[in-house]
């Protein structure tokens, strides 16, 4: 009996360690089309916090030209910064030309995968843009998740090169 006892009370620190975990609610939602896009991004300046990209393509002058164009007008007047990190083939791009962005490139290898980007922001919140023919993002409401992304951001950031 001692020996069960001994084991329960073992188990108690690992169990409580697994409820804390799942407090943090998980909220999953999916975003298409022009007016998803403008959504996820209006959500940017409502933070009004900075933000990180993990594998910046420039879609967005695609997605909503005129729109994306006044919208960064926007973040600039609140000064909300951002940093990309773009891939070596994406470096060109004319939406790396506006102010308040910090960017950095991905190794080559990084190329090779799919051409995604992860967008995290505010404390909580991970949007993963698909690459599919019609816009569609899934935004992740979840600090657990948020941390991981954001420290996987960083470690690239960190081992990633500065642009020419």
């Amino acid at each position: 009996i001692r020996e069960k006892e001994n084991l329960v009370d073992s188990l108690i620190p690992e169990l409580a360690k697994l409820s804390k975990q799942t407090e943090q609610p998980l909220v999953v939602e999916v975003f298409s089309g022009v007016e998803g896009f403008k959504t996820i991004m209006n959500d940017i300046l409502v933070e009004k916090k900075p933000y990180y990209i993990l594998g910046y393509t420039g879609k967005g002058t695609q997605i909503a030209p005129f729109w994306y164009h006044h919208w960064n007008k926007r973040r600039v007047k609140q000064e909300i910064k951002r940093f990309l990190l773009i891939y070596e083939g994406n470096k060109s791009l004319e939406a790396l030309r506006y102010p308040l962005s910090n960017i950095k490139i991905l190794p080559t290898t990084a190329e090779k995968s799919p051409l995604t980007s992860t967008i995290i922001y505010d404390t909580d919140k991970v949007v993963i843009f698909l690459p599919l023919q019609e816009f569609t993002a899934i935004r992740i409401k979840n600090k657990e998740t948020h941390a991981s992304y954001k420290l996987y951001f960083d470690l690239l950031w960190k081992t990633a090169k500065q642009p020419l």
